[in-house]
């Protein structure tokens, strides 16, 4: 199943209909209700991905029963945002300056994807099945990543540090 994110929570990707902020209300109140419609017809019960950045960890909430499992999976340092295709799950680390690839059905750290040539990473969009996009917010550019054999194979530049915006978004 595919997952798409809104603001750090891992939802399935026909329910992530959130693409700004400004829309995040409207999408809680008609997103819930999708959410209890569909699900009810589900045979397994869904769970929810829950980046908590302070504690440094990822939480699984059970959206049939409403438990969470708190401190699930030890993410590195700064986690900001989580990206989920099927079992597989990509969380960047800030501060860690890296991507982190856990394998959600046995909730363990399958490997990283070091950022060398971007600082402070921040969003990622998956391209499929084997590239990633990284925004990092305090160069001003993009990191392009192989999945596959978990290293940064370029970046695109999008401005220069402290005179335009940075990529923080994606």
């Amino acid at each position: 199943m595919k997952y798409g994110t809104v603001f750090g929570v891992a939802f399935p990707r026909t329910h992530a209909l959130v693409t700004s902020r400004a829309k995040f209300l409207k999408f809680l109140l008609i997103g819930t209700i999708l959410l209890c419609t569909s699900y009810a017809l589900a045979q397994a019960a869904p769970v929810a991905w829950v980046v908590n950045n302070l504690s440094e960890t990822l939480s699984e909430v059970d959206l049939g029963n409403g438990q969470v499992v708190t401190n699930a999976i030890s993410l590195g340092s700064i986690p900001n945002d989580i990206v989920i295709n099927g079992d597989v799950a990509y969380v960047v680390n800030s501060l860690s300056n890296n991507v982190q690839i856990i394998n959600l059905s046995v909730q363990q750290t399958t490997g990283t994807v070091e950022i060398y040539l971007g600082l402070n990473p921040y969003f990622i969009v998956l391209d499929g099945e084997d590239r990633a996009f990284v925004s990092n917010w305090m160069t001003g550019n993009v990191s392009v990543l192989d999945l596959n054999a978990m290293i940064e194979i370029d970046t695109i530049n999008t401005c220069l540090l402290y005179t335009s915006p940075s990529p923080r978004d994606l």
